[in-house]
């Protein structure tokens, strides 16, 4: 691995050159250095002026012509194709092409709703304003004067209302047989 630099924008253009097929290969810029893409997929970077193509079973026609060198420290073994062999392999683009073939299509991001933030804070505090109010009328009851010491004098008057309701109902059904 050589010492540490960025690509200059003429080897980027010089590699899409000899690759051919401009709609089918891409480069985008990453931390001064860049990725190569097939079809939209990453099959190899730039790095130190250098290509590095990834190492799969698609690749393995590299093996006997490239050496294998990790594209930046720390990083995977890559095939290290030079500038003479940009030339020399003719079927550089198929091999590529192939890579891309073979890896994942790539995952649709979700785009998140740029309002869903301030409508969940919104719920939220909507949902806290009614808690408030339901609290403060189960301790000053639901006529407003009296006092509940307990807080429960809501739950007791929903029960009643629910046994009127039922009864009334019942009675009503007993009068239409």
């Amino acid at each position: 691995m050589s010492q540490i630099m960025s690509t200059q924008k003429e080897t980027v253009e010089f590699i899409l050159e000899k690759l051919g097929e401009p709609k089918r290969f891409a480069v985008r810029a990453m931390f001064g250095e860049y990725a190569l893409y097939a079809d939209g997929k990453v099959v190899g970077l730039v790095c130190d002026d250098q290509l590095y193509v990834k190492i799969l079973p698609e690749s393995a026609e590299l093996e006997r012509v490239c050496e294998k060198d990790e594209a930046y420290p720390g990083s995977k073994l890559y095939y290290v194709v030079e500038e003479v062999q940009l030339s020399q392999i003719k079927n550089l683009p198929d091999i590529l092409l192939n890579i891309a073939a073979s890896l994942p299509a790539k995952k649709k991001k979700v785009k998140k709703n740029e309002n869903a933030g301030f409508i969940g804070i919104l719920m939220l505090l909507i949902g806290l304003t009614i808690l408030i109010f339901l609290m403060t009328k189960s301790i000053t009851g639901l006529g407003g004067g009296e006092t509940n010491t307990g807080g429960l004098a809501h739950i007791e008057a929903a029960k009643n209302t629910k046994n009127l309701i039922e009864k009334d109902s019942a009675r009503t059904n007993q009068e239409l047989k």
